[in-house]
């Protein structure tokens, strides 16, 4: 079995849209008679991919932001 993740597929009208595909081979007689092969639409993946990709890098950037600004310089205080 082969399959894959990172193909694109093109539309008549040249838009294009992201496909996963699965090759499994049909055995007889002990050698390869033939193949199965099974392309799915994975654009909601990406999409949903994409996402989540966007959300962690927001946390993870206001992480970085309040690490900065709790180790930045502080205030002192005035001595009476």
């Amino acid at each position: 079995m082969q399959q894959a993740d990172h193909e694109v597929y093109w539309r008549k009208d040249g838009s294009s849209f992201p496909v996963e595909y699965t090759i499994t081979p049909i055995m007889e007689g002990g050698g390869v008679r033939g193949a199965v092969v099974v392309f799915k639409d994975i654009t909601e993946r990406r999409e949903m991919e994409r996402a989540k990709d966007e959300f962690t890098s927001v946390f993870e950037r206001r992480g970085i932001d309040t690490a900065l600004a709790d180790n930045g310089p502080r205030p002192s205080s005035a001595a009476s």
